[in-house]
Order: structure tokens, then sequence, then C-alpha cells
């Protein structure tokens, strides 16, 4: 529920849920029918998830984003030589 096309949506911290106008709410259930019954319905693990799986928010001189990161250790491998790990797929039976 982000983006320009969220505009008037809110969180409510206390209650833990996303608030809206019934109208802007109902608007943006057309193009999102499988959300019905999230409006005022608590996430009680909502800040927890966003901490979890939401962007990096680091900003200091330290800052590495995982693609600069994934860069880093690209440059690494080519400065020691080493070559990249073979992509390896395991199939589990039962």
């Amino acid at each position: 529920m982000r983006g320009d096309s969220c505009s008037g949506f809110g969180w409510d911290s206390e209650r833990q849920c996303i608030t809206a106008d019934d109208i802007v709410f109902d608007e943006w259930l057309k193009s999102h029918p499988n959300a019905n019954g999230i409006k005022n319905k608590p996430f009680p693990y909502f800040d927890l998830l966003a901490r979890i799986f939401g962007k990096d928010r680091a900003t200091g001189d330290a800052f590495e984003s995982p693609a600069d990161a994934v860069e880093e250790l690209e440059r690494e491998d080519q400065i020691r030589g080493s070559q990249p790990m073979p992509n390896i797929f395991i199939h589990f039976a039962g």
C-alpha cells in the first residue's frame, strides 16, 4: 500500500492497522479485490516484518546496498582469480 495510487491511506500505530476513508478504500479495492477485509484489521507483526523485509535505510558513509555488496564480492573474486560458483539444483524426493 505504497506509491501514488495509495494516497489517502494511513497507519494507526496504536491499533496497528491500515486506515482510509471508505471512499478511498472502496476505490482502491476495485483494483485489489483480494484485499477486501484488511481495512481496520490489526497487523501486530507489521513493524517487525517491515524491518526484516523493508529496503535498506542506512545513509551513512558505510552504507552498502545489496547490489553494492554483490558487486564488491564479484570484484574481490576477480582480483583473487576465483571462479563463480556454479548454479546447483538439489531435488529432494519424498
